[in-house]
């Protein structure tokens, strides 16, 4: 159906709570190991930033392309 072909662009806080076919993730997430590396920030920004990740990562119900840097930690 053309109502099923529409595209939806939402941040990763946005999309919270919803749940789409397909999620592509776009290359603006920081690297998490990255993040673990810097000394100054405190564990609740890191744990942050994981969970805004895992958020954005558990929309997709079929198909996931994530093309962040993160995607070779999990493939």
């Amino acid at each position: 159906k053309k109502e099923d072909e529409r595209i939806f662009l939402v941040s990763a806080h946005t999309s919270k709570g919803l749940e789409f076919d397909s999620v592509e993730l776009e290359d603006d997430f920081p690297k998490l190991t990255d993040i673990y590396a810097k000394i100054e920030d405190t564990a609740q920004q890191i744990a942050e930033e994981a969970n805004i990740y895992y958020v954005a990562t558990t929309r997709a119900k079929f198909n996931l392309a994530d093309n962040t840097k993160n995607d070779e930690l999990f493939c």
